[in-house]
């Protein structure tokens, strides 16, 4: 039994550093589309995942990785020579939660003659709501407290290139980190894979 709760715990902690780090530098949205002249693009699901560097010494941090996707297609940030920098910028506004978290990015379609053309924009992509303790620095906590707090609203424009029609993104929860989901459900199995097991050795014992 102390075996048991050793090993147990010792998947636990080990579950739970790997669930912390998996949140680390990441923001992740979801939402439906708004309506729209193109098909593909109305009212339909998307999800956009960002990968960050957070910056204590100013406003703006750099974004490193990202993806896209608006019902069927898929974009990944373009990270080689985009045509400006990939970035998140804190601002502190006048008034309750009215603090931001703006998003600029270029994306590329994943699938060559995709909707999205050569480059796609999401600009401006604004998160507004938590108050921010001190200044508007792109700090780690910063940017989580604007970025995955339930309740914050979002909203921006993504404009493809081909059809060049902006598609509206907008919710006001973010998106589950996929990474923490799969963790936890794995945990899950084994911590209860383990009880079964347990129990099956002590009804055997108790028959023998």
């Amino acid at each position: 039994m102390k075996n048991f709760l050793k090993s147990g715990l010792l998947v636990a902690v080990a579950v739970m550093s790997l669930a912390g780090s998996s949140q680390a530098g990441v923001l992740t949205f979801g939402g439906t589309t708004g309506t729209n002249a193109t098909t593909a693009f109305s009212n339909v699901a998307w999800t956009m995942a960002l990968t960050y560097t957070a910056n204590a010494g100013g406003p703006v941090a750099a974004l490193t990785a990202g993806s896209l996707k608006i019902g069927g297609e898929t974009f990944a940030l373009l990270t080689a020579s985009p045509p400006a920098p990939n970035t998140l910028t804190v601002a502190v506004v006048a008034g309750t939660n009215n603090d931001t978290l703006a998003v600029n990015a270029y994306f590329q379609a994943s699938t060559p003659g995709g909707f999205g053309g050569i480059v796609a924009l999401l600009a401006p992509f604004t998160v507004t709501g938590t108050d921010i303790v001190g200044s508007a620095l792109a700090t780690e906590a910063n940017i989580q407290n604007l970025g995955a707090t339930v309740g914050n609203t979002f909203t921006g424009s993504f404009l493809p290139v081909l059809p060049s029609v902006p598609v509206t993104l907008s919710g006001t929860v973010p998106a589950p980190e996929p990474g923490s989901v799969a963790v936890l459900c794995g945990l899950g199995l084994i911590v209860g894979r383990r009880v079964l097991k347990s129990r099956s050795s002590k009804k055997q014992e108790v028959a023998a």
